[in-house]
């Protein structure tokens, strides 16, 4: 059992990287024949320059190893060999990434082995098959990835990505700006495809629209109408392309066989040629799409094996020019139930996973290491588990008092977290509101420890001031018009948390305030929340390791986890008849203009103290109550199957991959 001090012990990523360097005024420019080079830190301006010129590029370092020539896998130098395949030379671009590795350059060969839930869990193999224009080295600063560099204006209107001279799909045609230009003018600006288009490409009040042009082949040129400083997070998680040549037979703008497409639409049994547009469009539905990533989908996701093979024209080469991926293939392996998974595990018929691997069977995935063959590494999970307390519910009486901020610091004050944090966790998780993870940059131990101590007297004696002093023949507290006692439903979709829900229920009755819990499928309570028909949600709220990337839960915009549904709801629609515009002087309108400062400030080095005002206020307002969290994050890995180092524990967050943050197509077998 991984004791409390070991897991507090390895919880936290020593010396996290600053994002600013790379998303402020410089640029990042890789050399092809040496490793490759981190988002340089760099000196901020005192004051904007009025120019929109982009600052140049820093120097390329040095490389550290000259590359004589590259190599690649023995089945592809055998296609060579056969004249079925051009050379290794022709393959890569001119300039290929350089992607670093965790241990050492590895030996080609073998089949890394995962499982999946269907079509519906396609998150899980996207993970491991993603690259975008920038992403992270392992110590979370920005790195080249399909660009071999970029640019940024001094004021954050402009962004230029230079994109690598000869890179291609795995079907060998070339990847070029048409196809970044196809994926903005075919697919985005089409109102069939696309109706609106998402926040990630616009800016300002007025939600203006990103203007993306490409004066050659490989050059993106993005400009924007306001300042956006923190685009490249959106780009290192989004793809901005698609196949243009490719897709063009399937678009109605450019197809020159309009029958093909309604011929397809009913063999399908589709509807619109929008419909099969994105069908195909995707390589889950459509393995024939020309891919971008380390393996191809060579079948549907829908098939109960999903099998992706080497992408002979890979982009990627290690510090000696090795071709990658090591690996051969990258499978998925259907099942239905947890258990079978587990079994999987147990038997060492999975090579490396963490998505669906449970901290609940810790001890079982110990007890199984010698016999399955593998190890349990421990991941540094940035989720906490919160109660979302809807200050917008609809009864006005309940509305006070979950409006009231001491009412919900004194329900703070009686939960004994660390009695859950043992019970249900075996100690294995840290009694915390919900905050940044103490992996972040933006940490703030002022936000993660308040309220949070076991006080069930205090709690008392805050409701009471409150003025709910009056309590029924039970015990619990009436609301200030005698109209009843305080209820109000905890309500979550995950049955693994009811144990802890009916915990928390037990401690607020011990302060004179009902709260049923109720376990709903995910798609009701997702319902009730768009409804705005919730009082209170359980959940897990994560996205904490680099809140700047993606700040919806800490401000309140993402619609299934809200401390105002109402609210939420008025923000990202407000003809929406659930939507209620928040007070002027309230908290989300205080969280959301401090946000809207953040978004346009050009000098990054303010982001973090800025981000901080919006941390205070959830200290004063108590938004929603955090229970524990910074748990670890399991994953499965076959002792042979190196590149992830069993004592780095790496961060564990949604935008950057999860389980695929360390790229997967660096593991090798080891002999």
């Amino acid at each position: 059992m991984l004791s409390r001090r070991e897991f507090l012990r390895i919880s936290g990523l020593a010396g996290a990287a600053t994002l600013a360097a790379a998303c402020g005024t410089t640029a990042t420019v890789e050399t092809p024949s040496g490793p490759e080079p981190t988002a340089p830190v760099a000196a901020q301006p005192t004051a904007v320059p009025a120019t929109k010129a982009p600052i140049p590029p820093t120097a390329v370092p040095e490389p550290t190893k000259e590359v004589a020539r590259y190599a690649e896998a023995p089945q592809l130098a055998e296609l060579v060999a056969q004249g079925k395949l051009e050379p290794i030379e022709e393959r890569l671009p001119v300039t290929p990434c350089v992607c670093p590795v965790m241990e050492r350059t590895g030996t080609y060969g073998g089949t890394i082995r995962r499982g999946f839930k269907g079509v519906s869990d396609g998150n899980g193999p996207a993970k491991m098959l993603s690259n975008f224009y920038v992403f992270y080295t392992h110590d979370l600063a920005l790195r080249p990835d399909m660009a071999a560099s970029w640019e940024v204006s001094a004021d954050a209107t402009e962004y230029i990505f230079h994109l690598r001279e000869g890179m291609r799909w795995h079907d060998g045609s070339p990847f070029t700006s048409k196809d970044a230009m196809w994926w903005w003018e075919k697919r985005q600006n089409n109102k069939e495809i696309t109706p609106n288009l998402s926040s990630n490409w616009v800016t300002g009040s007025k939600k203006t629209p990103m203007v993306q042009t490409a004066p050659d082949d490989y050059t993106v040129v993005i400009q924007f109408a306001d300042p956006n400083p923190l685009f490249i997070y959106t780009v290192a998680m989004n793809e901005m392309w698609e196949p243009a040549d490719y897709m063009t037979q399937w678009h109605t703008d450019t197809a020159e066989d309009k029958a093909k497409i309604d011929d397809e639409i009913k063999a399908k049994g589709l509807t619109t040629w929008v419909d099969l547009y994105v069908d195909k469009s995707s390589w889950r539905t459509n393995p024939d799409v020309p891919q971008i990533a380390a393996w191809y989908a060579s079948n549907s996701l829908a098939d109960e094996l999903h099998v992706c093979k080497r992408n002979p024209y890979y982009w990627q080469v290690d510090e000696d020019g090795n071709q990658l991926p090591y690996c051969d293939e990258l499978t998925h392996r259907l099942f239905e139930t947890v258990d079978v998974f587990n079994m999987w595990i147990l038997n060492g018929e999975i090579d490396y996973q963490g998505r669906h691997v449970e901290l609940s069977n810790y001890t079982l995935f110990r007890s199984g290491e010698e016999k399955g063959g593998y190890l349990v590494h421990t991941a540094n999970n940035d989720a906490t588990q919160i109660m979302c307390i809807n200050q917008t519910v609809k009864k006005p009486q309940l509305r006070e008092f979950l409006g009231n901020a001491n009412c919900r610091k004194a329900m703070s004050l009686a939960i004994n977290r660390e009695e859950i944090v043992e019970l249900i966790y075996d100690g294995l998780t840290t009694p915390r509101q919900y905050s940044p993870s103490n992996a972040s940059p933006q940490y703030y131990q002022k936000l993660s420890d308040a309220y949070i101590e076991y006080d069930p007297a205090t709690a008392n004696e805050m409701l009471d001031a409150e003025g709910y002093t009056e309590r029924d023949a039970e015990g619990y507290r009436l609301y200030k018009d005698k109209s009843g006692p305080i209820t109000f439903t905890l309500e979550d979709n995950s049955q693994p948390f009811a144990d802890e829900m009916d915990m928390i229920s037990k401690y607020l009755a011990d302060v004179g305030i009902k709260m049923p819990i109720k376990i709903f499928e995910r798609s009701l309570v997702e319902e009730h929340c768009a409804a705005n028909d919730i009082d209170a949600r359980f959940t897990l709220a994560s996205r904490a390791a680099l809140p700047l990337v993606d700040p919806a839960f800490f401000i309140g915009r993402a619609g299934d986890k809200s401390f105002g549904y109402a609210w939420t709801l008025w923000y990202n629609s407000p003809d929406n008849p659930n939507a209620e515009e928040p007070p002027e002087d309230g908290l989300a309108k205080q969280m959301w203009a401090i946000w809207d400062k953040i978004k346009v400030e050009p000098d990054t080095s303010k982001h973090t103290a800025m981000f901080h005002e919006i941390l205070d206020l959830h200290y004063e307002y108590l938004p929603y109550i955090g229970i524990s969290g910074e748990q670890p994050a399991l994953i499965i890995m076959k002792k042979n199957l190196k590149n992830l180092p069993i004592d780095f524990h790496m961060p564990w967050s949604n935008p950057i991959q999860h389980d695929g943050f360390i790229p997967l197509q660096t593991f090798f077998w080891e002999e």
